[in-house]
Parts: C-alpha cells; structure tokens; sequence
C-alpha cells in the first residue's frame, strides 16, 4: 500500500536550504504525473510572479558563485564578471517582468541560465567573441564542459554557507540548485527548446540596454576554435580595464519591481545576492594583498590611456541627450560594452 502523500509547506516558508531544483513548484514546469497519479504543479501558463524572479535570480547567483569561488584558482570568473553577472540576471527578470511574461517551456531552469551567462560574460569580456585558443579550453567551455563540472560538484552532497556581508554571521546554509539528469547534449528534437530560451533571454538584456547572447551560445554551439591574435597581453590588460568600468557601472543597478519590498522573498533575495557578491569581492582584496609587491606591467599607462580615448570616443557617439533628461545607466552601459567589442578593431588600427 502506498503511504499518503504529505503536500510540502509553501515555498514562502521554506528555509534557504531547501532551494534546491526539487521545490513544490517545478521552475521548469513539466506537469508530469506524480506517484498517486495527480499532476504535478506547473507554471507552464502563469503569470510572472515575484515569488518566482526571486527564485531565479536567488539560484542562479548560488550557481555563478560556485563558478566563481569553487572553480580551480578562482580562474574561470573575476569580480567583474559576477557583477556582470549578477547585473543580466538582474536586467532580464526587470524586462519579463515589464512585458508580463507568461510561463512556458522556454523559460526553463536556473542551472541552464546560470551556464549561458557563464558563457555570455566570458565571451562578452573577449570583445564579443565566442571562441577559444585551444582545445582544452574549447571543451571546458562548453555547455557540456561547464554542465559536467557543475554536476561533480552537487555529486558531492557538501553544503554551501551565505554570510553576512558585515557581521560574517552566517545566514543561511544550502545544497546546490542543480538540475540533474539533464540530457545534455539535449537531443535535436529538444533543441529548439534551448534555442528560443537562450534567444528569449538574451532579448531581455538587450531590451533593458545590455549586448545580446552570442549566436553560437544560443544555438548551443562550442566556442570556435582559433589562434592567439598577436599582442594578446596588451589587449587582455586593455580590455581588462574596459570591463572594470563596465562592471563598476552596473555593480549597485537593482531594476526588479519588488527590489525593494519588505517582503521575505525580497528579503531573502537581498542577502543571497549580497552575500554572493561580498564574497567574490573578498576574493580580489585577498589577491590583491598576496600580489601587493608585484610590480605592475610596463605597458600599464599606455593601456590606461587608450581605455580612456576608448571611453572618450564612446561619449561622442550618437546624438546627445537633451540637458533635462537625466542619465540613463542603460545607455551608457551599452555604450561600454559597445567599448569591449571595438578594442579588436582599435588595437588592429
């Protein structure tokens, strides 16, 4: 005889460390049948609500902040690209919620958004490009590379620890929000799926001012392979300073209609989002502090300065805007990251 089924406690009550991919209402929203043979909850044809954007942007900070602080040396995610990071998540939540989105099947779950925009910063910061200087590196890159990583990491069952920015009081302690048992890659006749989602989001961060998702992310594809352009160090430090600006700009942007409520959802989001960033901001001082008696590169001020003509030229751009209308930190992001693709072409000049 099967033992009744106990429905869970609504996702409003529930503890961080129970924000795992098996929450009472699937953020994929698959309708399947459950043991007694009633459908499972879906949100396949639901309104956006903010219960949900908190989750999704919650989960997949908890995500990006393993790519940032558990990947070997810290080496696949600066600072600067979780604030990236953190800012797209941001943006495109502000723009489904602006048009009212209706649940589907495209919106699909944290574990895909949280890869997509590992890889649409790192192509971002390259200057636009989806592509890697060796094989190794192409694999690693990838959407299975980063899918097979994130999974040995939730095989180990270990529990993660938020703290608070200020007191270093923990806050809460959870399991990796991990989808398993995705087929990956996904099949040709689920494909379609993946694309139209990766494309849905990309719209939304461009709506909200941000440069679109790399057609070959979007199509699933693996970075291109290609050689190392010539006076790599030179540019790597010049456009290093470029997205250091471009994440400076972004770092305190909260466009979320509920961002501000005094809602638990609200406030579980704030300090999930400040406790991933303030660790990933720790991580730079302990490093700067290590490397503090390394001497900085030779060609230092030259890159300054061609980062500030960069900028300079930027500003130049279009028409300008009228004198009461107040800055808009969508433009001017836009036309900094505008600044990251151009650098090939300045440094080829």
């Amino acid at each position: 005889m099967v033992p009744p089924q106990h429905p869970l406690p609504p996702l409003d009550a529930l503890a961080l460390s129970k924000l795992c991919v098996h929450e009472t209402t699937p953020t994929d929203g698959s309708g399947k049948r459950k043991v007694d043979g009633s459908y499972a909850d879906t949100r396949l044809g639901k309104a956006l609500t903010p219960r949900w954007a908190n989750e999704r942007f919650r989960q997949v900070m908890m995500l990006v902040r393993e790519f940032r602080a558990e990947w070997p040396n810290q080496s696949l995610l600066s600072n600067d690209d979780v604030e990236f990071i953190r800012m797209a998540i941001d943006t495109a939540l502000a723009m489904a919620e602006r048009e009212e989105h209706t649940s589907d099947i495209y919106d699909l779950n944290p574990t895909t958004w949280s890869i997509w925009l590992v890889q649409h910063t790192i192509a971002t910061r390259a200057g636009g490009l989806w592509t890697a200087e060796s094989s190794q590196q192409q694999q690693k890159l990838s959407f299975e590379g980063l899918y097979r990583w994130l999974d040995v990491q939730h095989a180990r069952g270990e529990a993660r620890n938020l703290y608070d920015s200020s007191t270093k009081q923990r806050l809460h302690q959870y399991k990796l929000p991990f989808k398993a048992n995705m087929v990956i890659p996904p099949p040709k006749k689920e494909l379609f799926k993946w694309r139209k989602g990766a494309r849905r989001l990309s719209s939304w961060m461009e709506t909200g001012g941000l440069v679109p998702i790399s057609t070959g992310i979007i199509e699933q594809q693996p970075p291109a392979l290609v050689a190392a352009p010539p006076l790599q160090s030179r540019r790597e430090h010049a456009r290093a300073a470029m997205w250091s600006r471009v994440a400076a700009r972004g770092a305190n942007i909260r466009r979320m209609t509920n961002a501000y409520e005094d809602s638990e959802d609200a406030r579980l989001t704030r300090e999930v989002v400040r406790s991933v960033m303030a660790e990933s901001r720790g991580a730079v001082s302990a490093q700067q502090e290590a490397g503090a008696s390394s001497s900085a590169p030779a060609d230092e001020d030259s890159d300054d300065e061609m980062v500030r003509e960069l900028e300079e030229a930027m500003m130049m751009q279009g028409s300008p805007d009228p004198p009461e209308r107040p800055p808009d930190d969508s433009d001017a992001l836009a036309r900094l990251l505008e600044g990251v693709r151009r650098i090939e072409e300045v440094e080829g000049n």
